[in-house]
């Protein structure tokens, strides 16, 4: 670019606008992105970078994905040494043409082949690489949508055992083979095990308590036994636990007090509890299984550093979620601001 014919044109057109009246001015309002579409040329060309950057924020889709301007804008990203907004830029750009069914320009289909290079492989991979020197909640912020779509920890832990249900659930003329809780536990564990050590997170299978939970009923029964007292899974951050899951087939309502309550017993210092509720069994309505499950939860008798927030109760937040027709989830608050997080998985036949 001839950056002495840009100053002057540059200079010319604010010259000239200074000239119209305030009546003409709004007039002029009227054309804003295009005018914001050819200073880009000038702000590029004199480098000023931040008003560069606050016309690429307000520009339409229409403006900043224009073919004429596409190579302009990737350039500049990569003069500036952006290549991972470089790379941003032009998949969205091809996103934008393919969503809106328009004829995708021959200059996106060029830059998109000449990417990645070297420079920016390079890049992408520290970034990986410190994934796992980051804070557990700064994650799922840092993490594309596309991987999970949620920012909120406790909501982005529950996103991924949704979706690994989702895989469970494809299964599921396998899955009816099983019949003990502790295999869909390790079926769901052995999908999540797949995805989050990818951003420094583990998750461990913790070691079964034998006998704990054995309890004397009224009528001189025995309920529990060797696997009730297992602890399930915590998920873990740079060896910190941030969060327990504990799954259950649902039965009578002392044996789902005995699981909720056992998470707490079993780590008091978390803030963050899931239960995973398996529905089994024949000629079921799953609606009214969630319903008594619900009931369950309502009626425990929780310690008091565990009381349930009645104000609150148990808030379903399955619309929250895409496709999730297989399973309901649920939240309750107790004591503290925990939170527990119900997901009920149908596997009724």
């Amino acid at each position: 670019m001839n950056q002495v014919l840009l100053n002057q044109a540059k200079q010319d057109w604010d010259n000239f606008v200074d000239n119209l009246s305030n009546e003409e001015k709004k007039e002029l309002s009227l054309f804003s992105e295009s005018i914001d579409s050819n200073n880009l040329y000038y702000f590029i060309a004199s480098k000023d970078a931040t008003r560069f950057d606050q016309i690429i924020n307000r520009l339409s889709k229409s403006y900043l994905y224009d073919d004429e301007i596409i190579s302009v804008i990737y350039n500049y990203y990569f003069e500036r040494d952006l290549h991972e907004l470089a790379f941003d830029y032009i998949n969205k750009a091809h996103k934008y043409y393919s969503e809106n069914q328009l004829n995708i320009p021959p200059i996106v289909e060029e830059l998109k082949k000449q990417y990645p290079d070297e420079d920016t492989i390079r890049k992408l991979k520290l970034i990986l690489g410190n994934l796992s020197n980051q804070r557990e909640e700064d994650i799922p912020k840092i993490l594309p949508n596309n991987l999970n779509g949620k920012t909120n920890l406790s909501e982005f832990i529950l996103n991924e055992l949704i979706q690994a249900s989702k895989i469970m659930i494809s299964k599921i003329e396998a899955i009816r083979q099983i019949t003990h809780e502790n295999r869909f536990n390790d079926l769901l564990l052995a999908i999540l095990k797949l995805r989050l050590p990818i951003w420094g997170w583990s998750i461990e299978d913790q070691p079964r308590v034998g006998t704990t939970l054995i309890q004397k009923q009224k009528d001189g029964s025995i309920k529990g036994g060797k696997d009730a007292g297992s602890a399930d899974f915590v998920i873990q951050s740079s060896g910190l636990q941030i969060a327990l899951w504990e799954g259950l087939i649902l039965k009578d309502k002392g044996y789902t007090e005995t699981h909720i309550l056992k998470c707490h017993k079993y780590i008091k210092s978390l803030d963050l509890y899931f239960m995973i509720v398996y529905v089994l069994g024949k000629n079921k309505i799953f609606d009214k299984e969630c319903e008594k499950y619900k009931e369950h939860i309502l009626s425990v008798n929780y310690p008091s550093d565990f009381k349930l927030d009645k104000t609150i109760g148990y808030v379903d937040v399955t619309s929250d979620f895409r496709n999730v027709g297989h399973l309901k989830v649920a939240k309750t608050i107790h004591s503290k601001n925990k939170e527990i997080f119900h997901i009920i998985i149908n596997l009724i036949q």
